[in-house]
């Protein structure tokens, strides 16, 4: 009888566990699993990066999609930009080396928060518009730091 107590309590406990996961969906979902804000500092000529996890597994970043502590992003020309009256200003080419995706990933724990800055003059941007009012255009794409 003890024995059929503890094995129904396992097969209790791991479902719990597969039901949890299954309910993840595929990648974290914006305004669900975590914020993405973005704060302008003109004064600084930089923009201020800020992702919050919202959810309780650990959340993973790309250094192809978040910016490093000095501010650079690996291959990212093609995917971030400043956009200004309808111009769009990519972010300077950076190549960091290669390093096996998971390996180099910026981990952001359960409910914690990461931070970064970028900055005007790593976009080739013109001082002249540094005043303009701009957009950033910038898809941190996070995935989850363990597989399903």
């Amino acid at each position: 009888m003890k024995a059929l107590f503890y094995v129904t309590l396992m097969v209790l406990s791991s479902g719990c566990t597969s039901i949890e996961k299954q309910k993840r969906s595929t990648y974290p979902v914006l305004n669900q699993d975590y914020f993405f804000s973005v704060e302008e500092k003109v004064e600084e000529m930089r923009f201020h990066l800020i992702i919050e996890s919202k959810s309780k597994f650990p959340l993973c970043l790309s250094n192809s999609r978040w910016p490093s502590e000095i501010g650079a992003i690996d291959g990212a020309s093609e995917l971030v930009f400043v956009q200004i009256d309808k111009i769009k200003y990519p972010f300077k080419e950076m190549n960091m080396g290669y390093c096996p995706f998971k390996e180099c990933a910026i981990k952001v724990e359960p409910s914690g928060i990461i931070k970064a800055d970028i900055f005007y003059k790593d976009f080739n941007l013109p001082e002249h518009e540094y005043l303009k009012p701009k957009e950033l255009i910038l898809n941190p794409h996070p995935f989850w730091c363990e597989s399903q």
